[in-house]
Formats: C-alpha cells, structure tokens, sequence
C-alpha cells in the first residue's frame, strides 16, 4: 500500500501541466500551448490530487514519516501556503512556488512586487544578496532603484 500511494504522487508530479509549447525531452509534465487547455488540464490534475488526498488509503499506511511526507507533498502541489512557506528555505522560492502552484495562470507584472515583499517578510533573507534589490526594484517598476542598484553592485556606467 505504502508504494502504490509513492507510486501515485510520483505519477500526479509527473504529470504536472505547463502552459508552454513543449517541453525537453526527459522533463516531468504535460505541456499545453493554450491557456484554455492548460486551464481543463489544471483543473482535473488538481482534482486528481485532491481525490488522493482524501483518499482512505492513508489510514492504511503504517509508516507515519512516508504518510506525513506524501500528504505534505499533495498539500504544497494543492497550493496550501503553510506548506509551501515550511518547504521552502528562502524567500524566492516561496516567490516561485507561488507561481507554479497557486497562480499559475498570472501573465505580466501584476501584483508581483506586493508577492515579493510578502513573501521576504514570511522568509527574511539570511545575508544581502546583491541582486535582491535589484529584482525588487524591477518587480516595482521603480527604474531609479533599478539604475541606482545597478550602479551600487556593479560600478559605474
């Protein structure tokens, strides 16, 4: 029972849809180039692991740590920020994950800068990274941070 349900969330990761014309070969998901298709593909594959994570097969799992880890795994594929938050060692992956899981329909620059500063304030940055400011002044469309981050890190023009 333990490696069906492994067997099962392997297959769901595997079969994540992505709103692009194709993918290399070796890499996990199905690809859509419409925004429709990717949208019906979203939906039933959302579906699919949310029929699994209410599955009662999990009673049936003894070994606490792989059921735990499984769950928690569907739980961050269904988009529950508390998991993805706890995944997530830095700031911008939470940025990313949110992307991939929770909106993944978002085209542009929309709300992306409040995304950002959300996601630094629930992951604060260990150290300074050269770039942080840079992107968060590209995400806020604030060129004079843009040009004045460019020059602090990287010298002169």
């Amino acid at each position: 029972l333990e490696n069906g349900l492994v067997e099962a969330v392997a297959v769901l990761i595997s079969k994540m849809p992505r709103l692009r014309p194709e993918s290399a070969v070796g890499n996990l998901g199905e690809c859509f180039k419409s925004k429709p298709d990717f949208t019906k593909a979203w939906e039933k594959w959302r579906s699919q692991i949310t029929k699994l994570d209410c599955s009662p097969y999990w009673i049936q799992c003894d070994n606490q740590q792989t059921r735990e880890g499984l769950r928690n795994m569907l739980q961050v594929m269904l988009g529950n920020t508390e998991s993805l938050c706890t995944a997530s060692c830095y700031w911008i992956e939470l940025y990313v994950s949110h992307f991939l899981y929770i909106r993944p329909f978002t085209t542009g620059i929309e709300s992306m800068y409040n995304l950002a500063q959300k996601c630094i304030q629930l992951k604060p940055p260990t150290g300074t990274h050269r770039l942080t400011g840079l992107m968060i002044g590209i995400l806020a469309e604030n060129m004079e941070v843009v040009l004045a981050e460019i020059s602090r890190e990287f010298g002169p023009w």
